[in-house]
């Protein structure tokens, strides 16, 4: 069977500068190396580095697009107008707008061009831009959504969303916001849940990366280390997470912040500016890493003793909740979106999000920092719960939903 993967434009694939979606993609493509169910074309924004990894594929064939460099340099000055002349708070919208429009018109072109059994849209909904017209009735039938954030504008493509063969969402939460986004029929809805690699998820593989971990971050033998891991933005509730260690008055417990503002980009904002101010003072306590490459935050997280990840948004899923479970890790997170579908009390706490979340945060920093054997019957919990998550059984998901 020979398919096709849009990916949205934002990271390439291989997943070179980060990207949750961008490293689920990955991991088809890596199991379908051994398995060779599929012969797959991925189209993918160009990055050299990616490029030279996508060689040592055999079964997948990446095709790459270049931003032309008017729209680059335009989207540039969009991007600086938005944020330092109009002053727009979310101003990662408009970061890439006349480049994305642009690798939908090129892909969408090329997609005409080929035949495939399968088409399958990753995410970003003006990619169903690239089913309109020609491609519309030449992959009518052919063609599955893969929705991993809540949708709130469909670009005018309600249609085209709710004619997919399937709409596969990373929690039954996604699914039931494109159902209303789109009036989509219930038997077209199917969650597929997110995975990861959980050989390279696995604390027992980086005991000896410990010591040296903690040494490159000043962190001494016996200090307890909180870890935050994602894009330091306001829904994924870094803010919360500082004003809570800041109220723990406990110098022995340390916190590292995992992550910039957007993947492995060096883009900075007013809301990162407040969090340094916050941290004012606690230099000796928080540490902030920068961008991490994917390969080696499982070394992070083994020097860890528990992750903070606080949602304040409906958060789809959370691969970054998975990623911690598995490195045995208990969790601080919340009620939010799908994640209760992949965590629970067993091995996390689900937080309200609420007018006492600090609170509640710093509450159940301090439980775990006060009973080291609660922290290691949640890790162990934690850990195998995770081991469903694994990418085998995800590939073995997808497999089965495009082959109905």
């Amino acid at each position: 069977m020979k398919i096709a993967i849009l990916t949205s434009g934002v990271a390439p694939v291989p997943a070179t500068k980060g990207g949750a979606v961008e490293n689920l993609i990955q991991h088809i493509l890596e199991v379908n190396e051994k398995n060779k169910s599929f012969q797959i074309d991925v189209y993918s924004i160009y990055d050299l580095k990616a490029e030279e990894e996508a060689k040592r594929y055999k079964n997948t064939k990446i095709k790459y697009f270049k931003p032309s460099f008017i729209c680059s340099n335009m989207d540039k000055v969009i991007y600086f107008g938005m944020t330092n002349v109009l002053k727009k708070k979310n101003n990662m919208k408009y970061r890439n707008i006349l480049c994305r429009f642009e690798y939908i018109n090129k892909i969408k072109k090329e997609l005409y061009k080929n035949d495939y059994d399968k088409v399958i849209l990753e995410n970003h909904p003006t990619l169903l831009m690239a089913m309109k017209d020609k491609n519309y009735e030449k992959f009518k039938g052919k063609y599955y959504y893969h929705l991993h954030n809540e949708v709130n504008n469909l670009y005018g493509c309600e249609e085209i969303a709710r004619n997919s063969k399937k709409i596969m969402g990373v929690s039954n939460f996604i699914c039931e916001n494109i159902k209303e986004a789109c009036n989509a029929e219930e038997n077209k809805l199917v969650s597929l849940y997110n995975c990861i690699d959980i050989n390279k998820f696995s604390k027992d593989n980086y005991k000896d990366d410990i010591k040296e971990i903690r040494k490159k971050y000043k962190i001494n033998e016996d200090d307890i280390v909180a870890v935050f891991s994602g894009r330091l933005t306001k829904e994924k509730g870094i803010f919360e997470t500082l004003q809570a260690i800041k109220k723990v008055n406990n110098k022995k417990v340390k916190l590292l912040v995992i992550g910039a503002y957007f993947y492995g980009s060096d883009m900075k904002s007013d809301y990162l500016n407040n969090i340094k101010a916050l941290t004012d003072g606690m230099e000796d306590r928080v540490i902030f890493t920068g961008y991490v490459d994917y390969n080696e935050i499982p070394k992070v997280y083994a020097a860890s003793d528990f992750a903070i990840l606080p949602s304040m948004w409906n958060e789809p899923a959370g691969l970054t909740i998975i990623e911690a479970m598995a490195m045995r890790l208990p969790v601080i997170t919340t009620i939010s979106g799908g994640i209760p579908e992949y965590a629970d009390n067993t091995c996390a706490f689900l937080l309200e999000r609420n007018e006492n979340i600090v609170d509640g945060i710093q509450e159940k920093i301090e439980l775990l920092v006060n009973d080291k054997d609660l922290r290691l019957e949640m890790g162990l919990k934690a850990e195998e719960k995770a081991k469903i998550y694994n990418i085998d059984n995800y590939y073995n998901n997808f497999k089965k939903i495009i082959e109905e």
